[in-house]
Order: C-alpha cells, then sequence, then structure tokens
C-alpha cells in the first residue's frame, strides 16, 4: 500500500516543479524581453532620425551649417494674415464662405 502512495507524492512534486517552471518561463519571457524590445525601438528611431536629418539637411545646404534665417519657417507667410489684412476682410470672406 505504501507504493501507490509514494508514486503519488512524487507525480505531485513532479507536477507542481513542472507547473512552477512553466509559469516561470511563460512570466519572465516578456518580462526579460521589454528591456530588449525598448532598446530595439529606441535604437531604430535614433538611427532613422539620424539617417534622415543628415539626408534633409545634406540635400539643402552641402557640407556647411545653415543659419538660423535659412532654417527659419514664415510665421508672417504661413499664417494667412497676410491675406486678410490685404483684403480688408475677415478670414471667412476670403474663403468665399
Amino acid at each position: 500500500m505504501q507504493a501507490p502512495t509514494s508514486f503519488g507524492i512524487v507525480a505531485i512534486v513532479v507536477g507542481v516543479t513542472a507547473l512552477a517552471i512553466a509559469l516561470a518561463v511563460t512570466i519572465a519571457a516578456p518580462i526579460l524581453a521589454l528591456p530588449f524590445i525598448v532598446f530595439g525601438i529606441a535604437a531604430f528611431l535614433v538611427w532613422r532620425g539620424k539617417r534622415q536629418a543628415n539626408a534633409t539637411l545634406r540635400d539643402r545646404y552641402g557640407d556647411r551649417v545653415p543659419t538660423t534665417e535659412e532654417t527659419a519657417g514664415d510665421p508672417v507667410g504661413d499664417s494667412g494674415a497676410g491675406v486678410v489684412a490685404r483684403s480688408g476682410g475677415s478670414r471667412a470672406e476670403t474663403r468665399g464662405a
């Protein structure tokens, strides 16, 4: 009678151990993978940003550094305020509304 009980205890210990290992792998894998994923995405974004910035600046200005005036936007020209000021009306009137 002692053999079935011993076999049952050993089977339970093996089963609990296997379940613990399976849960440890299932829980630990995402936790261990997270730093690799974050580092990979960050490295990709930095690489892509440098590549795009270098291509844009080199295409536009060559090997020299542009001045502030060359790189600054034109807020007055971009805002549409000139169109309203020239027409003397509201912005809705210039759109045809």
